[in-house]
């Protein structure tokens, strides 16, 4: 099968794993490289988008441009932190026949990995005009990646006690 299919010892489902895992932080940095006035143009769209949709749903209310601005940030980089631990996973380095403390101790370098990302796009914003860097941003970003992180574990543990059961063994 074509998954199955090595690459010096390395499956060709683990590279597209990490092509798209590179993708969406090259998907990331162009975000931060556009300048002020076309981000404000691209969340306002967004923006109307959402309400619009909101309002076709019943919810009543409107969402800020700020909150978008800061969810968006959240979000690329919760999805960042779930690429970055299913690229730990395949890649070989816990399964789910390693002990949890070693499983958790591995996945959780995706938060670091994560929050020096962030800084790197921070730093993109000096070089985009209407732009600046913030802290708190990088704190957002990482905050996104350590919830996902915590969902992939909790999704881990779920698949890994479903495949103990399968087999017999009763320990967690």
């Amino acid at each position: 099968m074509f998954f199955h299919v090595k690459f010096r010892g390395f499956r060709i489902w683990n590279w597209l794993l990490l092509l798209l895992t590179v993708g969406w932080m090259l998907f990331i940095f162009n975000n931060s490289l556009q300048d002020g006035v076309e981000s404000g143009q691209q969340s306002k769209r967004l923006l109307q988008f959402l309400q619009d949709l909101l309002r076709s749903l019943g919810f009543r209310g409107e969402l800020s441009e700020r909150v978008l601005r800061k969810l968006a940030h959240f979000g690329e980089f919760a999805i960042l932190g779930f690429l970055v631990c299913v690229d730990l996973w395949c890649g070989g380095l816990f399964s789910l026949s390693d002990p949890p403390p070693r499983s958790i101790r591995i996945a959780s370098l995706s938060v670091p990995f994560c929050f020096c990302i962030a800084g790197i796009d921070e730093f993109l914003q000096c070089f985009s005009k209407g732009r600046a860097p913030q802290f708190s941003d990088m704190l957002i970003d990482t905050s996104g990646a350590l919830c996902a992180t915590l969902a992939f574990l909790l999704l881990f543990f779920i698949l890994r006690r479903v495949k103990r059961r399968k087999s017999g063994q009763t320990q967690i």
